[in-house]
């Protein structure tokens, strides 16, 4: 420590196991305000990384939502199926004299029970799971991992899950009452139909408005969350409209000459249910697909942009002001080193804006940044190099009026800040009151030296600082350039910027693989709607096949007839659902991570392709299951 020396204290406190760390917080804030003091806890120490782990988080959890949404379609798709199986048992029930409230309660209980016992082992695999899988998490992440049984997510988890079955299976579960008992005997030949009472329609209603309001309450970004959630039921409606479209083109094979081809595409319209269910499954499971590909695309390009972009091998920190010639001399003299640049750097804190302190200032999320804590300035007397102007001018080289400041554009429009506004900051413990003169657009993906806040240099003149600087160095030196560093000014603080970016490089992997475990699971249980769909029509399939058969349609007509039918519905759902991912990959990559979007073609030509592989696949095994049975045996079921 020298004359002249910035020095910072910092005191860390234990509290008895009781205390209110936030209200204790709080308290010392308002306190401290006048001094400049930051009081942080554990839980705002690095509040720039715990906004991007929230926004992950919460893009996890919705697509988990997500996931347990196609789910609901199975849970309507098995309750059907369930209730279709027990039309006997339920006839018998009205025949002997049961109403209507005893046979809904009964199925309603055994629904119940089904639903709590899989919620149940949901709960139990997501309590115990982090615990399994925290050796492997640990290996990636740059701090101490720690796993602990947390109630909240837990609860809220359980909540998710009693909407969702009560919003899925009601409908299927309803139709009990608009039935009789001479309809449940012709269900054999008349499926079974009926639209919910005004009051199970109330309770849907009621359960959706709840969900919506617990995706809402859990999310760190409630505006992302509503959006989410308006989304889902936009796409729910678009498929659901897509899959009456698909219905409509089979209408208009009718006026076809019979074909195979025609009749795949007659049966769309057969069998619109099975049609809805190819449809919704397949198309919300392939968008969460194409948007994860999207996403990932997206990180996998940033870390490619930084590598192409060449940042600095070094950051060299705290290089003394009487030092910095010395230290640009020796730098350039290393073998290697093909570029050095220093720039003069203070400490400093943002106060105000417009004369209205920043702690009375609604500020957005990803600009609190700039206002948390004190950050590195500096000052400058021509325009920096690779440097864009998007409003003002630079101040004169040898300008001497009022302190001027060049501003970060993003940073300013995020602030409602322009050219003319004034910026208040306390540097090196003094106020300094400046207007800005310009603003800059700084790519801070380029990791070279950039600095939000540029002052004129009558600002800050005469005030202690030291230099920042920067070097590129070829990577077979730069082992030996950190020890010459080292060795001959050790009071200097070097980053390898290269540490850093795998660092980060591991950590994004981490999420990528996280992300794609999650849009997997999404998928999977559209495929086990889709089977689930299969085996409640696979008796219309194999009665449909025996009466093709009896026409004089041979194996091959009824197998192309059947594939058909799911390659249509699969590769229009494919494509609306590749358009649907693109957007909402483009949404989460510059709303929530707020990166930029980078087209991925490729990735969503994949995810069209799969989709239509997937709904041929189940196409296929199930027309091979109905064309395995003989007409004879099938006709004298009927008799």
């Amino acid at each position: 420590v020298q004359p002249g020396s910035l020095v910072r204290y910092s005191v860390r406190a234990r509290l008895a196991p009781l205390q209110d760390v936030e209200v204790l917080a709080a308290s010392l804030r308002d306190e401290t305000r006048e001094a400049g003091v930051r009081v942080v806890t554990q839980h705002d120490a690095t509040p720039g990384l715990k906004r991007f782990v929230d926004r992950v988080a919460q893009f996890l959890t919705l697509v988990a939502l997500t996931a347990l949404l196609v789910g609901g379609v199975g849970v309507a798709n098995a309750v059907a199926i369930f209730i279709d199986g027990r039309l006997g048992t339920i006839a018998i029930f009205k025949c002997v004299g049961a109403d209507t409230s005893t046979v809904r309660i009964t199925y309603f209980t055994v629904t119940a029970v089904m639903a709590a016992a899989g919620i149940t082992i949901g709960l139990l695999a997501g309590g115990f799971l982090p615990w399994l899988a925290l050796p492997l998490i640990a290996k990636v992440l740059p701090i101490a991992a720690q796993s602990t049984l947390h109630w909240q997510p837990l609860i809220m988890a359980a909540a998710f899950g009693i909407t969702v079955t009560v919003i899925f299976a009601l409908w299927p579960l309803s139709r009990i009452d608009a039935v009789t008992p001479a309809e449940l005997f012709r269900a054999e030949v008349v499926a079974l139909h009926g639209r919910p009472s005004h009051g199970f329609l109330a309770i849907i209603a009621f359960a959706s408005i709840l969900l919506i309001a617990l995706a809402i309450v859990n999310a760190t970004d409630t505006m992302v969350a509503a959006g989410f959630m308006a989304a889902t039921v936009v796409a729910f409606a678009l498929f659901t409209g897509v899959a009456t479209g698909i219905t409509q083109l089979g209408r208009l094979a009718k006026r076809v000459a019979p074909s195979p081809v025609s009749l795949g595409f007659r049966a769309l319209t057969q069998r619109p249910g099975v049609t809805r269910r190819i449809v919704l499954s397949l198309g919300i499971g392939l968008t969460v697909l194409a948007s994860i590909a999207v996403i990932e695309n997206g990180l996998g390009r940033e870390l490619s942009d930084e590598r192409e972009s060449a940042p600095p091998a070094f950051f060299f920190l705290d290089i003394q002001r009487d030092e910095g010639d010395a230290f640009e001399t020796m730098l350039k003299a290393r073998p290697g080193v093909t570029r050095v640049d220093r720039t003069p750097m203070l400490r400093a804190r943002i106060t105000a804006l417009k004369d209205v302190p920043v702690d009375e200032l609604a500020i957005p999320d990803r600009a609190k940044w700039a206002i948390e804590s004190d950050r590195g300035i500096t000052y400058a007397a021509t325009l920096p190099e690779r440097t864009e102007l998007t409003a003002g001018a630079w101040w004169p080289k040898n300008y001497e009026g009022e302190p001027l400041v060049s501003f970060d554009a993003e940073l300013a429009e995020d602030m409602s800040l322009k050219v003319g506004d004034t910026m208040s900051f306390v540097v090196l413990g003094r106020p300094l009151t400046a207007r800005i003169a310009s603003l800059r657009a700084i790519d801070w993906r380029g990791m070279g030296m950039n600095f939000a806040v540029i002052m004129s240099p009558n600002a800050l003149a005469g005030a202690p600082h030291t230099y920042l600087a920067t070097a590129h160095v070829d990577p077979s030196a730069e082992t030996a350039t950190y020890d010459a560093v080292a060795k001959a000014m050790p009071h200097v603080s070097t980053i390898r910027v290269r540490d850093a970016i795998e660092r980060l490089r591991a950590i994004i992997g981490a999420i990528a693989a996280a992300v794609r475990v999650a849009a997997a699971l999404t998928l999977v249980m559209g495929l086990l709607v889709l089977a689930g769909g299969m085996v409640a029509t696979q008796a219309q399939r194999v009665r449909d096949a025996v009466v093709f058969k009896v026409l004089g349609a041979t194996r091959k007509d009824v197998f192309v007839s059947f594939l058909i039918e799911h390659g249509a519905a699969g590769s229009i759902t494919a494509l609306v659902a590749a358009l649907l991912g693109s957007l909402a990959g483009r949404f989460v990559l510059v709303n929530m991570m707020e990166l930029r979007y980078h087209p991925a073609l490729s990735a969503l030509a994949i995810t069209v392709i799969t989709g239509i592989a997937m709904a041929l696949l189940l196409g296929f095994f199930g027309t091979l299951r109905a064309l395995g049975r003989k007409p004879a045996d099938v006709l004298r079921e009927q008799i």
